[in-house]
């Protein structure tokens, strides 16, 4: 780990060892080039300035990125205004909490689902559900977290296996936030993530690599297809795609199993040794 993969910002999560993040980070500084602060509960209250300045310095010392993860299942989207109005708030205030850090990217799950509308069609029907409400709503709520993170590029949408990526692409257009394409997530859904890369490459500030195995994803990658993942990788390579790419895996044995692959492919796609 460490100068081959200097055209490509490869990073891993915060919980890669059953430890506190500020362990986790030491033990992983160093040898990536970002690291993914999951911030996906505040049950217990946000992180403290003591964390933020300590990833901070982390950072500093040893040349870092970092992407922040907020909660997962804020209501931004939701019917309710009030639940909706403290999810925007939650967020708003884990954007203040890590910004010592200065993300690449805050991640974000845009929840719930789109619901079908009263006057959906019904089953069976060729007819496209009417998410144009979901949007609106999500629209909003993503103007003030933008505005709170400096800027909506900094907002990265991820896609989810709730509902088909299609369902942003609305927002994509209408807004200047960023993508946060995770490619587990399409392989759970069935989805081939090589074209969807193509399409959206530009606009996606961070790709998050996992596999999927036996209908669970955050696997290692060597459960994935590996002329899909060559095939990722030389995309990127090709575009010369500057964003942060995520291996995706919350225990130290897939996650290293996954850098060692993503490395030897990596690496033979440098000396030409990979087959287009």
């Amino acid at each position: 780990m460490g100068e081959w993969c200097c055209e490509l910002r490869l990073g891993g999560p915060s919980w890669v060892y059953p430890e506190d993040v500020l362990p986790n980070v030491r033990r992983l500084a160093g040898r990536v080039q970002d690291v993914e602060w999951l911030v996906l509960e505040v049950t217990h209250g946000l992180p403290g300035p003591e964390v933020a300045e300590g990833l901070a310095a982390l950072g500093k010392a040893y040349g870092h990125s970092y992407t922040v993860h907020l909660p997962l299942d804020l209501p931004l989207g939701a019917r309710d205004e009030q639940a909706r109005r403290k999810a925007v708030e939650t967020a708003r205030e884990v954007i203040e909490a890590t910004q010592r850090v200065q993300p690449w990217a805050y991640v974000l799950h845009l929840e719930p689902a789109p619901e079908a509308p009263d006057n959906a069609p019904a089953a069976g029907s060729e007819a496209a559900t009417d998410w144009s409400p979901w949007h609106e709503r999500l629209a909003e709520s993503l103007h003030v977290l933008g505005a709170g993170a400096g800027g909506e590029p900094l907002i990265a949408v991820e896609n989810v296996p709730g509902y088909p990526p299609e369902a942003l692409w609305p927002l994509l257009d209408r807004l200047d936030v960023s993508l946060c394409l995770d490619v587990g997530h399409l392989l759970r859904q069935g989805r081939d993530p090589r074209p969807l890369l193509e399409a959206h490459l530009a606009r996606t500030r961070v790709i998050h690599l996992h596999g999927v195995e036996d209908g669970r994803d955050h696997r290692s990658l060597a459960s994935m297809d590996q002329g899909v993942l060559a095939s990722l990788l030389r995309s990127i390579r090709h575009r010369s795609y500057r964003g942060v790419v995520t291996i995706e895996c919350f225990a130290a044995g897939p996650f290293f199993e996954s850098w060692e692959l993503v490395e030897g492919l990596w690496r033979r796609l440098q000396q030409g040794e990979v087959e287009p």
